[in-house]
C-alpha cells in the first residue's frame, strides 16, 4: 500500500473515533489543502480531548494534595511540569521537514502525529482518573 494511503487510513481510524461526520467527510478528501483540512481538524478535535482529560487529572492531583499533609511534594506541580515536558516532546518528535524538503505531505503527516500523540497522552491522564 502507498505510503500516503497508509497515513490517510490511520487519520480516518483516529477520526471515525474522535468524530464521525468528519470522518466520512474526510474519507473523501481528494486534494492536499482537504487532507490537511481533516487533519488540522483532528488534531484540533484530540487536543481538546486532551485538554478535558488534563483538567480532571490536575483536579484529581489538587484533591491528592489536600489530602497528603506534611510532606513537600505537589502532585498537582509534578503533573504540570511533566504535561510541559510532554507538550515540547510532542512538538519536537512530530516536527516535519519544510514543504521544499519533504513534500507537500509533510503537513498532514505532521499533524497527524501530533493527533496520534495526543490521542496517546489523553488516554494515560484517563487513566490517572479511573475514566
Amino acid at each position: 500500500m502507498h505510503a500516503r494511503a497508509v497515513r490517510l487510513s490511520t487519520l480516518l481510524l483516529a477520526l471515525a473515533a474522535t468524530s464521525p461526520a468528519l470522518a466520512d467527510e474526510c474519507q473523501n478528501a481528494q486534494t492536499t489543502i482537504e487532507m490537511n483540512d481533516c487533519a488540522g481538524r483532528n488534531y484540533k478535535a484530540a487536543d481538546h480531548q486532551l485538554n478535558s482529560a488534563f483538567a480532571r487529572a490536575i483536579s484529581a492531583a489538587k484533591d491528592t494534595d489536600r489530602n497528603v499533609q506534611g510532606v513537600d511534594y505537589s502532585y498537582e506541580r509534578a503533573l504540570r511540569e511533566a504535561q510541559r515536558a510532554w507538550i515540547v516532546f510532542r512538538d519536537a518528535d512530530c516536527k516535519s521537514p519544510p514543504r521544499e524538503l519533504a513534500g507537500s505531505i509533510s503537513t498532514m503527516e505532521e499533524l497527524d502525529c501530533l493527533a496520534q500523540k495526543t490521542i496517546q497522552r489523553t488516554k494515560e491522564l484517563n487513566q490517572r482518573t479511573g475514566k
